[in-house]
């Protein structure tokens, strides 16, 4: 009987040595010492593309199937939200219309891929696939134009939507006249695209929607964001929503008449985790970038949108514009961003020489939306990227933008170059914006903000908004955030206390020491360098377990020198299910969470659908419980000595042995006071 390829390292348990250090363990240690007696913490080659089909496989998405005629694919329906926005009156529902605004931002601007949904891996995305890239073609410019991926099953019921977007237009204009600024902001956003040829004014509106009877229209709502040097407005096109037709039975909204597309967007720490090989680094964002792509005429058709002929004038007439290019608001805008960036930089590079090749496929790693990057050991080799950057995008007509190193001859370079163009009139910051983190580019190193609550919060909802509200992607500030989630674990279990109750005088008076103890913690900085990309890398982690918390840290040792670098760390709070367990059965559960993000971190570095992969040469995982550890073993060895264990015992195990049976985890014994993971629980 096949048990995976679990390896119990050693048959007595090998220890780990008591040399183990490093920077996140050491601050939090000093964090946990400092405040103490205030609060106690709770504590590889490359892959070849032989066509189409290839890069499906790539993608992770199989054989495309052969050839589809149209996108009438077979797939499971997808269900979508219609935002009714208009009452029986025809008149706008201000709290639907705020509603659908924010669920359009949260769906577009977040686009994390679903890893749990095996749709995603469907012969149905794949067509989905080969049919953009088949269609893609260059305009004479040399622009990319990419279809949009309609459904033939259901776009025929999309609503024209024209009264829809005028009654959406007046509400909006109602809001903006209290604020001049903001109108004219929207007014120039929109004669800016027209000059760059993003939009195209359509001259005489009646006409064209009798010439063109399936025409749709887009309802749209300004995003403001002052405080920004780049865009201050975005326009977001409600996609979700549509009006009834009185000559149809149903209608339905933009969003239900397409396919999403798969989700080719690595996760974010995917991406932030291979921005951290290589000593030299230069990250660039990509300006406006769904603007960039452009649509065939029959797509522009459908995407028509409404304003004012002369906001300045104070000419309030109704106009109409269609789209030329990919607005921001589409469902599948994200997919085929991504699509298009894969056709310039991996398609497009099957005639260019290995190096630049190689190169080509390290920035399409490195890319997360419209945020990309590049990574290298030397000076030269960085400038030579800088160099050629115009010349790889320039053809595409992508314009690039905000661009950052931590070499200072290229940052010279960037700001010299800046300032001629009236980008900017001074010298970039030390500390700037990586996906979601602050790089100091002086000492090369990533932190997140600053951590902060909400001293003064006294409801349950108060104090969960504060909690949440600190974005950490790879938890660094566990440990410091523990006491305050637990705290907020204790007020959930009250049933009694409403989410907008004012909580006891005890209470506030121990979230009030909570809060003081993590304002006053510093900002934890870690190297953001962890090696070079041809080294070879062993990834380890280890995993612990108390009466209320569980969790694993992940460390990636370069086997070069030797050198053990922080990659992330997960914790779980222990709920009404798992409360009553013996510290065993905990540990053994902290092992199975262990062995599923190590997993998944070997995978993001080193897994198949990597262009360019980080070579993973071994895999470990640590406990200091021997008794779980055992359990293993003779699960492994020994199976017949384990039958009278429980049933979540053996499910574990279980689950633990199919977990390893693509790729072998060593698992070994580390003490309590060597285990970082001790911190994180």
């Amino acid at each position: 009987m096949s048990m995976g390829n679990v390896k119990i390292m050693q048959q007595n348990l090998t220890y780990l040595s008591k040399d183990f250090s490093c920077s996140w363990c050491s601050e939090h240690s000093r964090s946990v010492a400092d405040y103490e007696e205030t609060c106690e913490l709770n504590g590889n080659k490359s892959p070849e593309f032989d066509g189409i089909d290839e890069c499906c496989k790539y993608i992770g998405f199989g054989s495309s199937m052969g050839e589809p005629s149209g996108l009438s694919l077979e797939c499971e329906v997808e269900v979508q939200a219609n935002f009714a926005i208009l009452n029986e009156k025809g008149m706008i529902e201000e709290s639907e219309l705020r509603r659908a605004t924010e669920e359009m931002l949260r769906s577009v601007s977040i686009c994390e891929p679903d890893h749990e949904d095996g749709n995603l891996m469907s012969d149905c995305n794949a067509n989905l696939i080969k049919f953009t890239l088949d269609n893609a073609r260059r305009k004479e410019e040399g622009r990319l134009e990419m279809p949009l991926l309609w459904n033939e099953k259901s776009c025929h019921l999309l609503g024209r939507n024209f009264n829809l977007a005028k009654a959406v237009l007046r509400s909006n204009t109602r809001k903006l006249q209290r604020n001049k600024e903001n109108l004219e902001l929207m007014n120039e956003t929109f004669k800016e695209q027209e000059k760059l040829g993003i939009i195209e004014r359509i001259p005489n509106l009646e006409r064209y929607m009798d010439e063109h009877p399936e025409c749709s229209f887009l309802a749209h709502m300004g995003v403001f964001r002052l405080d920004r040097e780049t865009t201050k407005c975005r326009v977001v096109f409600l996609s979700n929503v549509c009006e009834p037709s009185r000559s149809s039975v149903m209608t339905v909204n933009h969003n239900q008449a397409m396919y999403a597309g798969p989700s080719l967007n690595q996760k974010i720490t995917s991406a932030m985790l291979h921005l951290r090989f290589g000593s030299k680094l230069l990250i660039l964002d990509i300006k406006k970038a769904f603007n960039q792509i452009a649509l065939s005429e029959l797509d522009q058709q459908k995407l028509l949108f409404l304003w004012y002929k002369n906001v300045k004038k104070g000419d309030f007439s109704i106009i109409a514009y269609k789209n030329f290019r990919l607005p921001f608001g589409l469902r599948c805008s994200p997919t085929i961003l991504m699509l298009a960036l894969f056709k310039i930089l991996v398609l497009d590079s099957k005639n260019d020489n290995p190096r630049l090749r190689n190169a080509k496929w390290i920035m399409y790693q490195l890319f997360y939306m419209d945020n990309g990057g590049f990574t290298c050991e030397s000076s030269e080799t960085l400038n030579w990227i800088y160099e050629i950057l115009q010349g790889i995008f320039g053809p595409y007509k992508f314009e690039l933008q905000q661009m950052f190193s931590n070499d200072s001859t290229i940052q010279d370079k960037i700001d010299g170059e800046n300032m001629q163009s009236d980008v900017g009139c001074k010298k970039s910051e030390m500390e700037v914006k990586l996906l979601e983190m602050i790089w100091n580019r002086r000492s090369d190193t990533i932190s997140t903000r600053k951590v902060c609550l909400d001293e003064k919060a006294n409801t349950k909802r108060e104090i969960l908004r504060s909690i949440v509200s600190n974005y950490d992607v790879f938890n660094i500030n566990g440990p410091l955030l523990n006491r305050a989630r637990l705290f907020m674990q204790d007020l959930q279990c009250e049933r009694t206390l409403g989410w907008d109750a004012q909580l006891r005088d005890f209470q506030q008076k121990e979230w009030k020491n909570i809060a003081n103890q993590v304002n006053s913690a510093p900002i934890f900085e870690l190297q953001r360098c962890v090696g070079e990309r041809t080294d070879e890398y062993k990834l380890e982690a280890y995993v612990d377990a108390s009466k209320r918390v569980y969790g694993v840290v992940v460390y990636l040792c370069n086997i070069r020198s030797g050198e053990r670098s922080f990659v992330l760390a997960k914790n779980r709070l222990i709920g009404s299910k798992l409360h009553e367990k013996s510290i065993p059965s905990l540990e053994l559960q902290a092992i199975c969470l262990g062995t599923e993000v190590l997993l998944d971190t070997y995978n993001e570095l080193g897994g198949t659908q990597c262009l360019v992969p980080i070579k993973i040469v071994d895999l470990g995982l640590f406990s200091d419980s021997f008794v779980a550890l055992s359990w293993l073993n003779s699960f492994s060895h020994k199976f017949d000595k384990m039958q009278k264990r429980s049933v979540f015992v053996m499910n574990k195990l279980n689950h633990i042995t199919k977990l390893c049976e693509g790729r072998s985890v060593g698992f070994s014994f580390v003490s309590g006071m060597d285990n970082p993971a001790d911190k994180i629980t």
